[in-house]
């Protein structure tokens, strides 16, 4: 299976509406619904239509998708954010990488302002893809995905929450129906991205990671969304914490009230930051597991386990650029092997002068 990058954008933003030609997808969609129906044990309550445009269109489109995502944060800054934590390398450009991966690694989207499945014209798209767009339109008809947009506008923590709870149930459908038909769902006809702007693998472990989320943390079986369906409620959208702790409906709403205070607080002090952002403990685990080598699983597993949120903040100067990065902690029972871990990353990340400090359960990195 192929990773569809940045499925972030591409399933939860608002598009404007295309000029669709009358050209259908696919004769058999209803077919391709009755399968998505029985499989994720949900009905839909209309029709989906599904229509081919030009690239022009198509990619038009995935662009005002990308802007709409980073309405409230910007893409240079989040690209000074990746390159001092060494997600990305220094020439890496970013913003070009990003929208060039967005528009030619996808075939098809679902547009829940019009409710059709956009595909374009000039590439084969798999009846796989179709079954895969259409779980989204079947949330989206139960779920009311534009009630989930400020999570993507929000946050990175936030924003792979809500897409792994979206993706994983539309992959869920996608590999039964690939297991029974021997349908692939590689489309051999998109484009290559340039050398240059493919994914280094810790970014590509960020963003591939909705669509590796549903085994792992969501419990989905073959026959049951139960635990998926708990949490399909902007209410209960705390971060991936919740992911990895599978609290309880009740934990998440009580958790949240004090997330939100906390994180007022500190976005009031932090006010002259440029930009700011929660990564959550899921990103922190693959920070760990791309940097050190060598470091007790244990030891940093029970750092993810106690991680509760955060909240970083980009200062930036005319000559240098600083973070500020909050981490709170569930326990201190842990605290000198999270300080540990945090010392040695921070020590083989950047030579840059870093400042670590443990109270009150709160990890502050200065990186300055």
């Amino acid at each position: 299976m192929t990773f569809k990058f940045l499925a972030i954008i591409l399933i939860l933003t608002i598009t404007p509406v295309l000029l669709l030609s009358d050209e259908t997808c696919d004769d058999n969609i209803k077919t391709l619904t009755n399968f998505v129906e029985i499989n994720r044990s949900l009905p839909f309550k209309h029709a989906v239509a599904c229509q081919l445009v030009t690239d022009d269109k198509f990619n038009k489109s995935l662009n005002y998708r990308l802007k709409n995502q980073y309405l409230n944060r910007r893409i240079e800054d989040e690209e000074a954010t990746f390159k001092i934590l060494g997600i990305i390398s220094q020439d890496y450009d970013y913003s070009k990488c990003l929208y060039l991966n967005n528009s030619t690694g996808t075939t098809a989207y679902y547009d829940e302002k019009t409710n059709r499945i956009v595909s374009r014209k000039s590439r084969k798209h798999t009846r796989s893809t179709i079954v895969h767009e259409l779980v989204h339109a079947l949330q989206d008809q139960h779920f009311k995905l534009e009630n989930y947009n400020k999570f993507f506008q929000s946050s990175t923590d936030e924003a792979l929450t809500v897409a792994a709870l979206a993706e994983s149930e539309a992959v869920r459908v996608q590999n039964k129906f690939d297991k029974i038909n021997k349908d692939s769902s590689v489309d051999l006809s998109i484009t290559t991205v340039p050398e240059e702007c493919l994914f280094p693998p810790l970014l590509y472990d960020i963003f591939s990671f909705p669509y590796r989320a549903g085994d792992k943390y969501l419990n989905i079986t073959e026959t049951s969304y139960l635990q998926t369906n708990s949490l399909w409620s902007p209410d209960l959208i705390y971060g991936t914490a919740q992911l990895i702790n599978n609290w309880s409906s009740q934990q998440i709403k009580n958790r949240i009230k004090s997330k939100r205070e906390t994180i007022n607080s500190l976005d009031d002090l932090n006010i002259q930051a440029k930009y700011k952002d929660s990564l959550g403990p899921i990103v922190v685990d693959m920070l760990f597991k791309h940097n050190l080598e060598g470091i007790e699983t244990e030891m940093y597993n029970n750092i993810i386990r106690y991680f509760l949120f955060d909240r970083l903040y980009l200062y930036t100067n005319k000559d240098n650029t600083s973070l500020k990065w909050y981490i709170y902690f569930e326990s201190t029972s842990s605290k000198e092997q999270i300080v540990k871990v945090f010392t040695k990353f921070t020590q083989k990340l950047t030579r840059r002068r870093v400042k670590i400090i443990f109270d009150n359960s709160i990890l502050t990195l200065e990186i300055a």
